[in-house]
């Protein structure tokens, strides 16, 4: 996929993580494949403020309608429910189902994928993915 999210990537998997960075492409490629996690795919948005440009392209792609599950992954930073707040925003912004709280899924509707948002590095912590590996 090369580093960050560009327009010519392809969607080829119906289970999409949206990452803030590298660090956490790595990390997560790492953790699923230790667990024998396969059949997803992972994307780079090339930084916490790039997830209000790059998920309205993703959802943009032709591939996309066939997406079933997105996980969305940020670091809190400095507040994890600021964190969780934008990217509901973003979400209802391009009108994806947005899920009622941190660390949770929306039910299946038809058409959509499910979609979950997950901050790190405690989903109710400031931090990063850092913190989490400290």
């Amino acid at each position: 996929m090369g580093n960050a999210l560009k327009e010519s990537d392809k969607i080829v998997s119906k289970i999409v993580l949206a990452v803030e960075g590298k660090d956490e492409k790595n990390f997560f490629e790492a953790l699923l494949k230790y667990m024998g996690i396969g059949g997803y795919e992972i994307h780079d948005v090339g930084g916490k403020d790039q997830f209000i440009t790059k998920l309205p392209a993703l959802k943009k792609k032709t591939d996309f309608k066939d997406v079933r599950i997105l996980a969305i992954i940020r670091d809190a930073e400095e507040s994890a429910e600021n964190t969780f707040k934008s990217v509901v925003n973003i979400l209802q912004n391009i009108k994806l189902p947005t899920p009622a709280k941190v660390n949770q899924f929306t039910s299946p509707e038809d058409g959509t994928p499910v979609v979950g948002v997950y901050i790190m590095p405690g989903n109710a912590d400031s931090g990063m993915l850092e913190d989490l590996c400290l």
